[in-house]
């Protein structure tokens, strides 16, 4: 009976390995543009910011910046006083919001 069924495996295995290279290409090729987005969009930043932001990076684990939701950062889901909250939501372009919990940046 595994000798008659060997090959339909054999022909499943084969099909499903090619199916993972040709989603691991998908994968890499998603990576290498997300790479060339991200290099433009350093290009642009005050290097202040960027050293800040890498910096943050680097501390918290790869992720610098939180969304405020409802009043909660969601880098460390701890809530924000009503007025540290509206502060993040009155801050406009090139103003960089704090969570006083865990330090990220933080945007509305």
């Amino acid at each position: 009976a595994l000798t008659k069924a060997r090959p339909a495996l054999d022909a499943g295995a084969t099909s499903a390995a090619a199916a993972l290279v040709a989603v691991e290409a998908a994968i890499d090729d998603e990576i290498d543009g997300l790479r060339a987005a991200r290099v433009e969009v350093v290009g642009r930043l005050d290097a202040a910011m960027l050293a800040r932001y890498e910096r943050l990076r680097t501390r918290l684990g790869g992720v610098a910046v939180g969304r405020l939701e409802g009043a909660r950062c969601s880098g460390c889901h701890l809530d924000l006083s009503t007025a540290e909250a509206a502060a993040v939501r009155k801050a406009g372009p090139g103003q960089l919001s704090d969570c006083p919990q865990c330090g990220r940046l933080l945007v509305a």
